[in-house]
């Protein structure tokens, strides 16, 4: 225990780093998420056949965002995401299947 307790001293100094660096990667992982969401809908669209309708069913559940009423700046960027994530699904589901 001593040991790692003193390797922990030697990121002291790169603390700041250490923190920029996982909080880099949880947004990554969000923003991932967000992106894979957004290609369920152009999926369901282009394998759809030309004689089903084109509200074909999904690939997968979709992600529930918590509620965008939620205070502050979360409410507004989760109001944002949903609002882009309706434009999208929107837009490709009106295109007729290939």
């Amino acid at each position: 225990m001593r040991d790692f307790l003193r390797l922990l001293s030697y990121l002291r100094p790169y603390r700041v780093r250490l923190s920029m660096g996982i909080a880099c990667m949880v947004l990554y992982a969000l923003t991932n998420t967000v992106a894979i969401s957004l290609v369920q809908p152009l999926m369901a669209v282009m394998f759809s056949s030309m004689s089903a309708p084109s509200t074909a069913p999904p690939l997968a559940a979709p992600i529930a965002l918590p509620a965008a009423s939620a205070p502050g700046p979360v409410g507004a960027i989760l109001a944002q995401v949903k609002f882009l994530q309706q434009g999208f699904e929107q837009m490709l589901l009106s295109v007729p299947p290939l």
